[in-house]
This record gives structure tokens, C-alpha cells and sequence, in this order.
């Protein structure tokens, strides 16, 4: 091996090597910025509980000046974060020029590290907000999170004492709600609330600050070995990698997958053209590739996105386009243009060039297009890891009927949604977990609803929720009188069969089996548990590749649902 190849080897070791020490660096910050705000949790619990009065509570007089006590306990949790992310992108900038070592000087991999540095803190993303704003929504976030909690208890506990005296004063007994109200305003109780506002549940301010340490701890570390490896005299560009970890498929399959300078899969010539990275919390690298690395193969394979596209699997461009835009993928309609544009900035494009015909079936084109739709209590949108849930969405992600009623309910560790129509026995109800996992708790149709009428609203809950990267979809499928075993199971719901009967199974003639699919993907087996089935908790997977996907498409084409 020649000194030039033997060099360009090492640097291609380095950079496993920096990557992996990256991986370390993110995981110990967490570990670190956990241990911040546990301890600010602390210290505020300790600042509220000194305000306890003789009864417990705390006075409305002394609301003023704990929420100054808050605020300044905030800041210095806030000062400390800053000071953690400062070290922590230092640290994987200085990862990012270090295979480079042998090629740079020190004086060179100083400058691109402070110019890494420096555009990480200058970064537009295209929300139009730098890293200085969301810092600062961060610590707003933080501050209206916890101040609103003590504020609530505090002046509901006021309330309610007073209301007490009434009562008593009158001979009566203080009602059961006034007397929760008066224990919510303890400094126990208050102190609990403000440690779960900082620190539970997805969106917690903790939770956000993680986000934003481990997406700018990458961009550091990213944008820092890209401006390296440029630098490089034999470097051709820098391929986009996608990390073995990478939990699902989206867009990053796509980066990591197309050919458009004849470099190579996932090759792009400069820092211009590399779309890394592709969104915030992002699990994957860059990597350099040299020239003698580019095969005629490479140079013979450029293609355009959408010739991409087409190369890929139907699972991965579901993740990358979403269901919607899949369909116009596969009706020969989509533009490049409308690779990373938004469904809802395509949808009236493409229906004012009437591109796209509305190929639902007759029911659901009657009872599913959003019309007549009434909210409450839906206060804000709801990000979750794909998309957002707003007043557009929503209505899809429940298979709302058109005209129907829908109530949210934003709970401390969870959300809750209802929806009432006439259609509906009672009302369709469903949960959405801080693990990102869906819940259908009620799910009851009136005798006077349309046959096909409840799979028609499960499939849009299904396909809306991949859509917005919810995990996965559970509920408690029914035992007789009722069919729910059964008619969720034909969709694609899942779940562990019961011991007895999984051998009960195993003496028809049904090995091997675990599950309900597993029975079902077998000859006769929808008709055995039809007739053996039991009730029992079942959850559909969102993943595209899942049995219970492709159960849920087989099941659509048979019944001829076009949704």
C-alpha cells in the first residue's frame, strides 16, 4: 500500500473512530444535562417548600415572590445548560477536524473550528430561527411551564379556602372538589407539579433541551469534518451516511441512497449540495470520499431524485414521502419539486392543476372529507416526531366523521381526544402516550352506522398516524358478545396469544404460533379464531415493513376500501 493510499486509510479509521467518540460525547451530555435539571428540580422544590405556611399552603400574597424565587432559580439552571452546550459543541468540532490531523495544521483545524463553531450559532433553519432563539424559547418554555403551575394551584387553593369558610360557617360540609382544591395548593403538591413540569413527558423543557443539545452537538461536529474534508486535495465530496440506528425510514433513506453528481450512492461534491442534516435529532454522519473512490459505475449511475426514488423500496418511500404524496408517486404525478415540500402545500397545487382525482370509495368520499368539524379545548398544535397535529389533522388522525364534535384534552403526561357524532354509541375516545404510542380506549359505532363505516375510520387513524411518525396504535379488543377480537384482528391488530390458547391452537393443527397473526397467516386460521378467539390487548406497528401493515393493505384490497 502506497503512503498516499495508506494515508487517505487512516483518515477513513479516524473518522469511524470520531464518530463513535461523538456517539460518547452525546450520550454523556445527556447524562450531564438529566443530572442539571434533576438538580434544579431539586432546588426548586426546596425554594417552594419554604414558603409553606402553618397550614401547608402557600398564601396568595406570597405568589409574587416565590415566582421571583422560581425565576432566578431558572436562570442559573439556564446559565449552567449554556455552559454544558458551549464545552459539549467545542468538543465535537474538535472530533470533526481530527481525522484531518495529519492534513491540517494546527493553526488550519483552529480556524475551522471556530468557523463551525461560528455557524452553528448563525444557523437560519427554516422555521427562521437560530440557536440564540431557541435557547431562548427554551428557558420561556421552562419559565411559563412552571410558573403556570404554582400560579393555578396557588390561586385555586386561594379560592377554595374561602369557599370552605362558607361552608363551614354555614354548618355544612366542605364539598369533596373545594377540599382537592385546597390540598393542590400544598407546597408538597406544588413542589411535585413544578419537578413534572420541568421534567416530564415529551415536550418537557428537559426534554427539548436534550433535542436541541444532541441536534447541535451533530451540526458541530458535522459541519466542523465537512470544511475538513474538503480541505483535503484528493477528496471528490462527502458522503451522506445513514447510522445503523436509525430508527425509521424518512428522508434521510433517500440522501443516503441517490446518485445525483455520479459520485456514487449518497455522494454529494461540496458542503452546498449535502443535505445533511436532514432534520433536528438526526442519527446520522458524514464521511469523506476520495476521488480514486469513484468508480465508472458512480460516474454511469447519476440519476435525478425522482429516478431515486423509483430505485427505492415502497417502505422506504412511504417514509420519505409520506402516504399522500406516495400515491401521487405512484400515479406518475410527483415533481421534484415536491420531494420535501409539505402535503399540505402540494394538495392545492395539485388539485387546482386537477393532477389528482379523488379515487376514494363512495363511503368514504360521503363521511370523510373534514367538513362541519366543531374543537374544544385544543389550545395549541401538537408536534409530534413527522408532523403536526392542528385543526387540519386531527380530524383525520381519529377518522372523524364529517360534522363531528372533537374535544382535547392536554393532560400532563398525556393527551386525551374525543369525538362525538350521531353515528357514534357512545363517544370514539383515544390517548396519546408520552412514548408517542396511540391508544383507542372507546371505540363504539351506533346499529345505525354504515356497514364498513368503523374500518374506513381505523384506516385513517392508522395511515395518519405513520404519517406523523406515531409509534404504534393499542386498544383492547373486545371478547364475545362483542367481535372486537376478531374485526381488529382482520385490520392487522396484533397481540400474544393467551397460553391456552396458543395450545389450544397448537391441537388444531396451528404450529409455531405465538401470535394472532401468526394464526392468521395460516390456512384456516381467521375462521379458527373466529370461532376460539378471545378478548385481549392488541396493538397495531406503524412501521411500513410490519406484518401488521401489510396485513391492514391486503385486508383494504379485499374488501375494495380505497381511502
Amino acid at each position: 500500500m502506497s503512503t498516499r493510499t495508506e494515508h487517505k486509510a487512516s483518515i477513513k479509521r479516524a473518522t469511524l473512530a470520531a464518530q463513535h467518540e461523538v456517539v460518547n460525547l452525546d450520550a454523556a451530555a445527556m447524562d450531564d444535562l438529566s443530572r442539571i435539571y434533576e438538580r434544579a428540580a431539586e432546588q426548586l422544590a426546596q425554594r417552594i417548600a419554604a414558603y409553606s405556611g402553618a397550614d401547608g399552603n402557600i398564601a396568595l400574597q406570597e405568589l409574587q415572590s416565590i415566582l421571583m424565587q422560581v425565576n432566578g432559580q431558572l436562570k442559573a439552571l439556564s446559565e449552567e445548560r449554556n455552559a454544558l452546550l458551549d464545552r459539549n459543541l467545542s468538543a465535537a468540532a474538535d472530533l470533526g477536524t481530527r481525522p484531518f490531523a495529519s492534513a491540517l495544521t494546527a493553526a488550519a483545524a483552529m480556524q475551522i473550528n471556530h468557523e463551525a463553531l461560528r455557524f452553528v450559532r448563525t444557523f437560519v433553519a427554516s422555521d427562521g430561527l437560530q440557536l440564540s432563539d431557541r435557547i431562548w424559547r427554551l428557558d420561556r418554555h421552562a419559565r411559563d411551564s412552571i410558573s403556570n403551575a404554582i400560579e393555578q394551584a396557588v390561586i385555586q387553593g386561594q379560592g377554595a379556602t374561602q369557599a370552605a369558610r362558607e361552608f363551614l360557617s354555614r354548618g355544612q360540609s366542605v364539598p369533596v372538589d373545594i377540599q382537592d382544591k385546597i390540598s393542590a395548593a400544598g407546597t408538597g403538591k406544588i413542589a411535585r407539579e413544578a419537578r413534572d413540569a420541568l421534567l416530564t413527558g415529551n415536550g418537557s423543557p428537559m426534554d427539548n433541551a436534550m433535542r436541541l443539545m444532541r441536534t447541535e452537538i451533530n451540526r458541530a461536529h458535522g459541519e466542523a469534518y465537512i470544511k475538513g474534508a474538503m480541505s483535503h486535495p484528493d477528496a471528490a465530496g462527502v458522503r451522506f451516511v445513514l447510522s445503523p440506528g436509525h430508527p425509521r425510514h424518512d428522508i434521510c433513506d433517500l440522501h443516503a441512497t441517490q446518485n445525483l453528481y455520479g459520485l456514487g450512492s449518497g455522494v454529494y461534491p461540496n458542503r452546498g449540495a449535502c443535505p445533511w442534516p436532514a432534520h433536528p435529532n438526526t442519527l446520522s454522519f458524514v464521511e469523506v470520499v476520495f476521488r480514486d473512490e469513484v468508480t465508472i459505475e458512480d460516474k454511469a449511475g447519476k440519476e435525478t431524485p425522482l429516478q431515486a426514488l423509483d430505485r427505492l423500496t415502497p417502505a422506504q418511500r412511504v417514509g420519505v414521502l409520506g402516504t399522500n404524496k406516495h400515491q401521487v408517486f405512484k400515479d406518475g404525478m410527483l415533481t421534484q419539486g415536491m420531494i420535501k415540500s409539505p402535503w399540505k402545500d402540494i394538495k392545492p397545487r395539485i388539485e387546482k392543476l386537477d393532477m389528482l382525482k379523488d379515487t376514494r370509495d363512495k363511503l368514504t368520499k360521503q363521511y370523510f372529507n373534514g367538513k362541519g368539524i366543531q374543537f374544544s379545548g385544543m389550545v395549541s398544535d401538537i408536534a409530534l416526531e413527522n408532523g403536526i397535529v392542528d385543526k387540519t389533522t386531527l380530524p383525520d388522525l381519529l377518522g372523524a366523521l364529517d360534522g363531528s364534535r372533537i374535544r382535547v384534552n392536554m393532560r400532563k403526561n398525556r393527551i386525551d381526544f374525543e369525538a362525538r357524532h350521531e353515528l357514534y354509541d357512545r363517544p370514539i375516545t383515544y390517548m396519546l402516550d408520552k412514548d408517542g404510542v396511540l391508544h383507542a380506549v372507546e371505540f363504539y359505532l351506533s346499529p345505525d352506522a354504515p356497514e364498513g363505516i368503523g374500518t374506513r375510520m381505523m384506516g385513517s387513524t392508522l395511515l395518519t398516524s405513520s404519517e406523523l411518525g406515531i409509534k404504534e396504535v393499542q386498544l383492547n379488543a373486545a371478547g364475545r358478545p362483542d367481535n372486537g377480537y376478531y374485526t381488529w384482528a382482520r385490520l392487522g391488530f396484533d397481540g400474544e396469544l393467551p397460553e391456552k390458547i396458543r395450545q389450544a391452537a397448537e391441537r388444531s393443527g396451528f404450529h409455531g404460533v405465538g401470535t394472532v397473526q401468526d394464526i392468521f397467516t395460516q390456512d384456516g386460521g381467521r375462521e379458527w379464531w373466529l370461532e376460539n378467539g378471545v378478548g385481549m390487548k392488541m396493538k397495531f406497528d406503524l412501521d411500513p415493513d410490519s406484518v401488521s401493515m401489510k396485513s391492514f393493505s391486503n385486508y383494504l384490497v379485499e374488501k375494495e376500501i380505497r381511502l
